[in-house]
């Protein structure tokens, strides 16, 4: 068995480990590398990794309750939204001054799955009605096919957004203690995924 000492200035500078001086030879070490080419920066902003951050973001408030991580995750719902959805498509990939590849199902699945994960999915029915948001156009093209059976009610009524789902004419589910029971989706052969 090994047992490693953690590494201080203090027990390198007195030779008493086995990386002597680094420490004072670090900003040498420090001085030439600014010499040199530095590497390229990837600035590019992913739609379905950010969902992933988004609802780590949201998992860590809902077990921690740190709500930083809340501010944080509906920080990067906002830019999302703000970013990466134009002319009534989602980008899969966003760099400022540079926005191409349109996204894929998953960038809009994991997108979807960011929102409700988050929690905002039913508070957001009043602003994606709104024509002057950047989803408006979208949302009334999904409301407009039948996509949407469903605003879960006991959400709807915690987010406060009841009151927009009843003058949309959505309608409310709550058959499960005011939540949508997942067993008639299932029975009409719907499979369900997580993700």
């Amino acid at each position: 068995m090994m047992y490693f000492m953690p590494l201080s200035e203090e027990r390198c500078n007195n030779n008493s480990c086995c990386f002597g001086n680094y420490f004072k030879k670090r900003s040498k070490l420090f001085e030439a590398r600014k010499k040199r080419t530095a590497p390229a920066t990837d600035t590019k902003i992913l739609t379905a990794w950010n969902r992933l951050m988004i609802s780590a973001l949201a998992k860590g408030y809902q077990v921690l309750g740190n709500k930083n991580y809340l501010k944080v995750a509906q920080k990067a719902v906002d830019f999302l939204i703000e970013n990466i959805y134009i002319e009534d498509k989602i980008l899969r990939v966003y760099r400022p001054n540079k926005h191409h590849l349109n996204g894929f199902l998953s960038d809009y699945a994991f997108l979807i799955a960011a929102f409700i994960i988050e929690g905002s999915a039913t508070k957001l029915v009043k602003e994606l009605a709104d024509e002057t948001k950047p989803f408006a156009n979208l949302y009334k093209k999904v409301k407009e096919t039948g996509l949407i059976d469903c605003v879960c009610k006991a959400c709807a009524a915690k987010m406060g957004a009841l009151d927009a789902a009843v003058e949309q004419n959505l309608t409310r589910c709550d058959e499960l203690n005011g939540h949508p029971s997942l067993a008639k989706y299932l029975e009409q052969g719907y499979q369900i995924i997580t993700f």
